[in-house]
């Protein structure tokens, strides 16, 4: 399943918060996106990951970012995790 990369539909609410807005970038696994932060009112990066099927080769670092944003936590050196959230079939990274 390809993420939002064909079919990105601006001003879809995501994980009840997240109202996106634009299109940013996309690359094999995924794509990031502009969304509205409803809740604080601020626009943020949205890093979408496609989960692999069951039956696909996993790569061991494929989710690597996200536990080094937890590992981490902020920095301000680093464009900070602000929230993560999953559906069946992709990872959603929230990103200043």
């Amino acid at each position: 399943m390809e993420c939002l990369k064909d079919n990105f539909v601006k001003g879809r609410l995501l994980d009840g918060r997240f109202r996106t807005v634009a299109p940013l970038n996309h690359g094999s696994f995924g794509m990031v996106f502009l969304a509205h932060d409803n809740k604080t009112g601020n626009e943020v990066a949205i890093k979408c990951l496609t989960k692999l099927a069951s039956t696909d080769a996993a790569s061991p670092d494929r989710f690597e970012e996200l536990e080094c944003h937890q590992r981490f936590g902020f920095h301000s050196n680093l464009v900070n995790l602000i929230h993560n959230f999953e559906t069946e079939h992709h990872t959603y990274l929230v990103l200043e």
